[in-house]
């Protein structure tokens, strides 16, 4: 099959190989037009175009660039698919404004004429279509030629500075003036001045409507920085009762710090904190937690808030607070990610109050706790704010454009790099296989079902054990911390017992010892 697939280099000398867009366009229509029943309403295609990149090695990397297309009569499960997207360009190096230029020039070429003629022919017949782009914020940023997501201009549709991100005085249409809102053709004229955060010239014709933020990656962002201040409560919480250093801290089960980690383990969700340590392997003061994925997220969001009123762990003067922030952003995340399919069950200003709620109750912290200052308003949750509810409204819901199909796809190709291909034209490679699986899909093996005899472990049980800590290793059993010690301290131990070793590496001394304990 690999004839059939008509690979060729991406311009450039970097590493990279394309297939033509238009010919894959057409044939993910005639798939979608399979499922049409004689009589139905010509339908308008919706091609969803996305880009990410994916970590090789610690100096390699790999960037992807998809499609996936949904009808607006038909359902948007397909996008979260990876077999629905795509992969239609692949490029062996790391994410930049000149790779996206450059590599990917025929992509964007493809997006802008797609656009701009807004139909395309199948057997014969053409039929209306419609562009977006939807990723994460920085793949969108670099697209559009902006500066980074720490910039003073970064919002994508309006020239607002950062300094008044949080202000929610500003009424609902207050940024629907001209003078504020970017178009594609203002945005050229920034990049020739540089000003407004524009940096070069964008890569794509698209009318900001047609740009949509992945809600998956501003789910998993603010509840990041959410996550954080509750981490930083506790710390603080601890300070003051004297409990003792950070390692004494997570090592007491009494403290506020393990009280927050036992009730995140209660929502079923594996989680973990630690000290982060220099070379040296000595403690830096400074806190890290385990990495959730998205369905983790969402759990916390429906369970840790009545959980974390049962345990009484945060400041007791600004508990109920804390608890309402994360309440009121679940409600405003699920109200925007749920099905708009009856338009009178919500509304635009409905959903900007809800939103503008919340950032005001964000920042009545301010100045209290730590981490709710008005600068720790994000551009993820200024758009949440001011844009969310607009083209919530205008697409009836943003859960169609979610990047998460655009996720496992880059998953898929990590594996597909690192199991399947020779590493001489890797991107090729992944090119071809990935082509393959879009058009054998109807050929796919189904999968045996799989009957759930105990209900009850899967009720329960499941998240009982997702509960428990992880488990201790037996240096640690028999007294010795070892991930507490030094390199110093280690050699020391090993020379103690009688063992002679070169290593220098801290991890390399700790698993040596934990092997002759």
């Amino acid at each position: 099959m690999n004839t059939c697939c008509h690979v060729q280099r991406t311009p450039g000398s970097v590493e990279g190989a394309e297939i033509c867009v238009e010919e894959e366009v057409i044939f993910a229509a005639k798939a979608s037009l399979q499922n049409k029943h004689p009589g139905d309403e010509k339908p308008t295609f919706c091609l969803k175009f996305c880009g990410d990149g994916t970590s090789l090695s610690r100096n390699a990397g790999m960037c992807v660039m998809s499609f996936s297309m949904f009808s607006d009569k038909s359902s948007s499960d397909t996008s979260f698919n990876c077999h629905q997207h795509h992969a239609v360009a692949v490029v062996k190096a790391q994410e930049s404004y000149d790779l996206y230029r450059k590599p990917f020039c025929n992509v964007f070429k493809s997006i802008n004429t797609l656009h701009n003629r807004g139909t395309i022919e199948v057997d014969g017949e053409e039929f209306p279509v419609k562009v977006f782009l939807a990723a994460d914020y920085k793949f969108l940023l670099m697209v559009l030629g902006m500066s980074g997501a720490t910039g003073n201009h970064a919002c994508i549709y309006y020239k607002v500075h950062k300094n008044y991100r949080g202000d929610m005085s500003k009424p609902e249409d207050f940024y629907s003036d001209p003078s504020f809102k970017r178009t594609n053709e203002d945005m050229h004229k920034c990049a020739d001045k540089q000003v407004y955060g524009c940096k070069h010239k964008p890569l794509v014709n698209l009318p900001p409507e047609n740009i949509i933020i992945d809600e998956l990656h501003l789910m998993l962002r603010i509840t990041d920085r959410l996550l954080e201040n509750l981490i930083q409560d506790v710390s603080d919480c601890d300070d003051k009762e004297k409990i003792g250093a950070m390692a004494k801290s997570l090592a007491n089960e009494k403290s506020h710090l393990n009280g927050l980690v036992n009730a995140i383990r209660e929502a079923g969700v594996s989680f973990k904190v630690w000290e982060t340590r220099d070379k040296n392997g000595k403690g830096t003061g400074s806190l890290e937690f385990s990495s959730l994925m998205g369905e983790e997220k969402k759990n916390l969001l429906r369970k840790l808030p009545q959980i974390l009123k049962e345990k009484h762990v945060l400041h007791q003067n600004t508990e109920i607070n804390v608890i309402e922030i994360w309440e009121k952003f679940a409600q405003v995340y699920f109200a925007i990610t749920s099905s708009f399919q009856n338009e009178a069950e919500v509304t635009e200003k409905h959903l900007f109050n809800m939103a503008k709620d919340w950032i005001e109750l964000f920042l009545t912290l301010a100045g209290k706790r730590k981490g709710y200052e008005i600068a720790r308003v994000t551009p993820y949750m200024h758009i949440l704010v001011h844009h969310v509810p607009n083209l919530s409204m205008l697409h009836l819901g943003i859960k169609q454009f979610s990047a998460q199909g655009m996720e496992k796809l880059n998953d898929v190709v990590k594996c597909i790099h690192k199991q399947h291909s020779n590493r001489i034209e890797a991107c090729a490679s992944v090119i071809q296989t990935t082509w393959r699986q879009n058009h054998l899909i109807d050929q796919k093996r189904v999968p045996r079902e799989y009957s759930k005899r105990k209900l009850e472990y899967w009720q329960k049980d499941i998240f009982e054990n997702r509960k428990r800590p992880a488990r201790e290793t037996e240096a640690d059993d028999i007294g010795i911390a070892v991930d507490d010690m030094s390199v110093g301290d280690l050699k020391a131990k090993l020379k103690e017992i009688g063992v002679a070793t070169k290593f220098g590496s801290l991890e390399k001394l700790r698993d040596l010892l934990r092997s002759k304990l």
